[in-house]
């Protein structure tokens, strides 16, 4: 008692039910990208910061060595002077030397402090950057797709069911009118 009605939404609800399952599997596949992206990005960006940070390091070190080579030179260079001048300037003169020599060595770090807190604090926005890229992966959900298949399906037999007992009872009615009719004919 297969009609090509019910035929046809058979087949309608079978296509329906497999774009719905695929337009899930490809939002997910989709939503899975877009994530691996957000990810590479943060580790691209990381790997940069790191690099500049080690960067910066490397160059307050270097300053400060260079501070402290500068220092040997003047401290030997003021010695010799000093040793044929006797008196307390030139101790003062070593003494605010090697005062001048511990605030500019003190700046260089409290400044590589400062960059690494806040190579610290970028390395933070990145996590939180990539958690705002990432997008919600859903699992591809074949039970509500089927049921809602199902439920057109059976919405089209019923109404399909109703078009054939309205049918037939209207030839049921029109049945008795006709064969009075063919009698009185004869």
């Amino acid at each position: 008692m297969c009609t090509p009605q019910l035929f046809i939404s058979v087949a309608s609800q079978g296509l329906k039910l497999f774009s719905s399952i695929s337009q899930q599997k490809s939002a997910r596949v989709q939503a899975q990208h877009q994530n691996a992206i957000a990810k590479q990005n943060r580790i691209n960006k990381e790997t940069a910061e790191q690099f500049r940070i080690r960067q910066k390091r490397k160059e307050t070190m270097a300053k400060a060595y260079e501070q402290v080579r500068e220092g040997r030179e003047a401290r030997a260079t003021a010695q010799a002077s000093a040793e044929s001048v006797v008196g307390k300037s030139v101790d003062r003169l070593l003494q605010d030397f090697l005062r001048q020599e511990g605030e500019y060595k003190n700046a260089l770090l409290n400044n590589l402090d400062a960059e690494v807190f806040a190579s610290q604090q970028r390395l933070e926005a990145f996590r939180t950057q990539e958690s705002a890229q990432s997008t919600y992966v859903q699992d591809v959900n074949y039970l509500m797709p089927l049921a809602n298949a199902g439920l057109n399906y059976s919405n089209d037999y019923f109404v399909w069911k109703e078009a054939q007992d309205m049918k037939d009872l209207m030839k049921q009615s029109s049945q008795g009118y006709f064969d009075k009719a063919v009698d009185s004919v004869q």
